[in-house]
């Protein structure tokens, strides 16, 4: 949750709950778009990360040594998209709780 808001500014959204047959009530997903959806910034790497760690299914998301490896390896991609700030730059008057974060903010902010 706290990784998805860092780079969108939003918090995820669930899906609404379904019943089955059996009456038992089960929880899909997310209804909220992917982060690279929000924030063309977002590299597919840490897009990925991100959607992993909002599985609903625990074995999905791994262990935390398998997500700390996972942001290890999206935070050293060497491209252009990894050491650029995640939002513009504001031309107006900048808001005191606005920061820009780059994929190692996030990775750190993260773990």
């Amino acid at each position: 949750m706290t990784a998805y808001r860092l780079v969108t500014g939003h918090s995820p959204e669930l899906a609404e709950p379904s019943q089955d047959e059996a009456g038992t009530w089960h929880l899909q997903g997310l209804s909220s778009p992917a982060p690279h959806l929000l924030n063309p910034r977002v590299s597919p790497q840490l897009n990925a990360v991100i959607l992993r760690m909002l599985s609903m299914r625990p074995e999905a998301r791994g262990t935390a040594a398998q997500l700390t490896a996972a942001l290890e390896q999206a935070s050293q991609l060497s491209t252009p998209e990894s050491t650029r700030p995640l939002f513009a730059q504001q031309t107006g008057p900048v808001i005191p709780s606005h920061k820009e974060y780059t994929l190692a903010e996030v990775r750190a902010a993260v773990l």
